[in-house]
């Protein structure tokens, strides 16, 4: 089951931008149904036909406090960009060993229209490489992608009211926490967002059941009476 809200009714949201510079967008924007997806994103290049967006997982810090999060799917789109696709390598902001856990994603930006995003075609940014989730953007790490324009005139118009849309799995076991899909505007403000539920809580973040006392003491009750049964049986 999917649960919506739409930018009117968005629960739990929040968002500090960050003031206009040449290379950045917003700072902590966060947004979210069950719990908060909060993103740092810095773009690059603007004047050329190259553009590199560096997105950060900052989902427990101020409003978010959310330390299970797991960034899979990130990226950017623009439905009202009428230019050539343009193309998706992936980016080194977070170094060379944590680039390779990440790969250009095919997945369909439909996707994330539950959560108002506009975008059209394929997700442009990036998806884990096997194993998920454990190689998805954690809390505090950075990674970056670039897209390759036909010329410095179409990437400033896609600039132009461009969207970033999130999907954050809440733990190292697939969805089983459940899942949240956030998406921002070019400067920060929430979109909307959208939430999937948990499909195993038991094995949330790998983690098992932890009996309540007084399980724990029925079972010493049940233990204790099977002493003079067993007294009986050795007689």
């Amino acid at each position: 089951m999917i649960r919506q809200l739409n930018a009117a009714a968005l629960l739990a949201i929040g968002a500090t931008i960050a003031a206009p510079t040449a290379n950045a967008q917003f700072t902590n924007a966060c947004a979210g149904v069950d719990f908060y997806s909060c993103v740092t994103l810095a773009v690059s290049g603007q004047g050329t036909s190259s553009l590199e967006f560096t997105v950060t997982n900052t989902s427990t810090t101020g409003l978010g406090s959310n330390p299970n999060t797991v960034f899979d799917e990130f990226g950017v789109g623009n439905g009202s960009f009428g230019g050539t696709v343009p193309t998706v390598t992936v980016g080194t902001a977070g170094g060379g060993a944590l680039a390779t856990n990440f790969q250009v994603t095919n997945a369909n930006a439909t996707s994330f229209s539950g959560a108002g995003f506009t975008g059209t075609g394929t997700l442009l940014g990036l998806e884990p490489t096997p194993p998920l989730a454990h190689h998805g953007l954690m809390d505090g790490q950075s990674m970056s992608f670039f897209l390759a324009f036909t010329n410095s005139t179409e990437a400033s118009e896609f600039l132009n009211g461009f969207q970033f849309a999130v999907h954050d799995l809440q733990g190292l076991n697939i969805q089983a926490c459940g899942s949240s899909k956030a998406v921002f505007s070019s400067t920060g403000a929430a979109v909307g967002a959208s939430a999937g539920t948990p499909t195993n809580a038991s094995l949330c973040n790998g983690t098992s059941t932890v009996p309540e006392p007084s399980s724990m003491a029925l079972l010493g009750t049940g233990l204790f009476g099977l002493v003079p049964v067993m007294r009986r049986r050795r007689k």
